[in-house]
């Protein structure tokens, strides 16, 4: 606000006098008096927007200043998962709406929220907890929304006792950090170590389904985590759902050819521009090569794999300051609808026909680039609650 009134204040005093009569009042007491009044009007502001957004942070998150460590946004999950892998013992932070290592007889389903790139697990769980509450299934619903922060978003890295990562998680990085320490590990194997501990415990024996879902960069993630994933599939109906990514995993060279939604060719340019892991197969991450996950496994997997694409019908901005705008990125579509349909036709492509048997496109009508939208249409719905 007090830089509208300095806006206003120049802009006027400069239409009521000259160039020199202005240069010669900026030398009087009245204008130094006038920019006294200016800056403790900033001062004021400020004080009163930080004494805000601290109040509004300690309201939201009480139960997170249990740790010992002040974060910058999004606000950290209350809880904390604790994990052994590789020889790594750490944690991360969740939220969930039942105790995952208490027994609970009426659970029939477990759903997994996958933040996006805004690393809110808090309003991922919140937005599933009220759809499935206004379903009336929430006595029957495991909730558990992990969230895998990046060392950006923490303000004393050295102090949190959690792990995160140097740079962003989606596609599966190994280069985390706990308490000050590199350590090796991928948010994947954390994500297929909380299923596999979830699911064996016996703390739930009447699960039918596990879904996991995410949107935008969540989205990314789904969608390379159904062809890495180890998790044991054996005794229970998987799905995934992806909503509304930048981008996805493609299985071979190939890729649309411009101008069309459904002819694919090999682009005459190198692989590297194109086809690494995240948007191919080729020069993949420390955790396939750690847990012996290789093209072929993930290509069959895949396949197999029950898997739902939502996309809003009005996420079609190709300027949209979040969509993926990176050479390998724009090759798969120009805005999100388009790369949904594009990477659907391409499924059929290379897999065949029989993949519409087990997979499914959805373009919601006028819902944007909304994961609540996304949810809460009547095919949201249907598919996060499909049993």
């Amino acid at each position: 606000m007090y830089k509208i009134v300095l806006i206003f204040f120049l802009s006027y005093s400069l239409s009521a006098m000259t160039l020199e009569e202005w240069r010669v009042y900026k030398k009087t007491d009245a204008y130094k008096q006038e920019q006294a009044e200016i800056e403790a009007r900033k001062a004021k502001s400020r004080l009163f927007f930080e004494s805000r957004k601290e109040f509004e942070k300690q309201k939201i998150t009480k139960d997170a200043f249990e740790y010992k460590y002040k974060i910058k946004q999004p606000f950290i999950a209350s809880k904390r998962y604790e994990f052994f892998i590789n020889g790594i013992k750490a944690s991360i932070p969740y939220e969930t709406n039942y105790p995952i290592h208490k027994t609970n007889p009426h659970i029939k389903r477990l759903i997994i929220a996958i933040h996006s790139s805004n690393h809110d697990a808090k309003m991922y769980f919140n937005n599933t907890s009220a759809l499935t509450k206004s379903l009336q299934k929430t006595d029957e619903t495991l909730i558990v929304a992990p969230q895998f922060l990046i060392t950006s978003l923490i303000q004393e890295p050295t102090e949190a006792d959690f792990l995160f990562w140097k740079v962003p998680p989606f596609r599966g990085t190994s280069k985390a950090l706990y308490k000050g320490k590199k350590v090796s590990l991928s948010a994947y194997e954390i994500l297929d170590e909380m299923i596999n501990e979830i699911v064996s415990s016996n703390n739930f024996p009447n699960f039918r389904s596990v879904v996991i879902f995410g949107h935008s960069a969540g989205g990314q993630m789904v969608n390379r985590f159904a062809a890495y994933s180890r998790f044991d599939k054996n005794t229970l109906d998987v799905r995934y759902i992806v909503m509304a990514p930048s981008s996805y995993v493609y299985f071979n060279k190939e890729r649309v050819q411009k101008g069309t939604l459904n002819h694919f060719e090999v682009p005459q340019m190198d692989e590297k521009y194109y086809n690494y892991w995240g948007n191919g197969l080729k020069k993949l991450y420390q955790v396939h090569r750690r847990n012996r996950v290789s093209p072929d496994i993930m290509r069959k997997q895949y396949k197999n794999s029950k898997i739902t694409y939502l996309v809003g019908s009005r996420d079609n901005d190709p300027s949209n300051s979040s969509l993926g705008k990176s050479k390998s990125s724009m090759m798969q579509g120009s805005h999100r609808v388009e790369r949904a349909q594009v990477y659907y036709n391409y499924l059929q492509h290379y897999f065949g026909r029989g993949i519409v048997n087990r997979q499914h496109l959805y373009v919601v009508p006028n819902v944007g680039h909304s994961s609540k939208g996304l949810m809460n249409s009547e095919v949201g719905q249907n598919v996060l609650f499909l049993n």
